[in-house]
């Protein structure tokens, strides 16, 4: 994208920016992004210097961001932008524990605490739900865990595991 003007206007400066950007989700937080934009005066042919909000190289998050770039010569200026999409289509990873034995607490069954884990390249945070939660009162017999990690960029995973719970043994009262 060029933008421009005469040397009688207040745009006698040629504005060079990138046409709109994507990039896929590379790093923590999003996609380094670079690109070039670049100015000189029409007039003089002189090079400008060109500022732009958010600099080439930045981290920049998933989604749209607009890319504000500016060049000034004297108290003409000139500014333009152009769009940066990062995407983000792999899904988070989710890491189940091997399948759990518990023995009955009483004729409910046991309760059960296991630990799952995620983590994403894109997102900062991955959000984690199991049926049946942990901390729940598992029956005695052999129940499967559902979960689901989700990076809030619509990708998802799932894993699986059992819990199976054992009855409690008869107390033997010694005589």
């Amino acid at each position: 994208v060029i933008v421009n003007g005469g040397c009688a206007s207040d745009t006698c400066i040629e504005l060079q920016i990138p046409d709109d950007l994507t990039a896929r989700c590379n790093t923590s937080g999003g996609a380094t992004v670079d690109f070039t934009a670049s100015a000189s005066h029409r007039c003089t042919g002189g090079r400008l210097e060109v500022t732009c909000v958010r600099a080439a190289g930045s981290v920049f998050p998933a989604g749209t961001t607009r890319v504000i770039c500016a060049a000034k010569s004297g108290d003409r200026q000139a500014s333009a932008s152009f769009m940066v999409t990062v995407t983000d289509d792999t899904p988070p990873e989710i890491h189940c524990p091997t399948n759990l034995v518990a023995e009955a607490q009483s004729p409910l069954g046991a309760v059960v605490a296991y630990e799952v884990t995620g983590r994403d390249d894109c997102a900062a945070q991955v959000r984690i739900r199991c049926s049946p939660p942990s901390g729940s009162v598992f029956p005695v017999g052999e129940t499967p865990v559902f979960c689901e990690a989700g990076d809030g960029h619509g990708n998802s995973a799932r894993c699986v595991f059992t819990v199976n719970v054992n009855p409690a043994r008869p107390l033997r009262v010694a005589l």
